[in-house]
């Protein structure tokens, strides 16, 4: 549960982080203000797909594991 948990807070960090770099609060000073907003997208982005596959996967791991208790 507790490995759920870490999981999780990492890739919502990951998100926030995207967040941050797209909004331009974490660099106001940058030059290149274009590409800190697109490595936040860039962040967003990977975030929200790692959080949708790693819940895929647990649902997947949960499913095979009643399958084999059943049998």
């Amino acid at each position: 549960m507790l490995l759920k948990i870490v999981n999780y807070c990492i890739k919502i960090l990951i998100v926030l982080l995207g967040v941050l770099l797209a909004s331009g609060v974490l660099f106001p000073s940058y030059p290149d203000k274009l590409l800190i907003r697109a490595m936040g997208v860039l962040f967003i982005f990977w975030g929200v797909y790692r959080i949708i596959v790693y819940t895929m996967n647990l649902k997947k791991y949960r499913r095979d594991e009643n399958e084999e208790e059943s049998r």
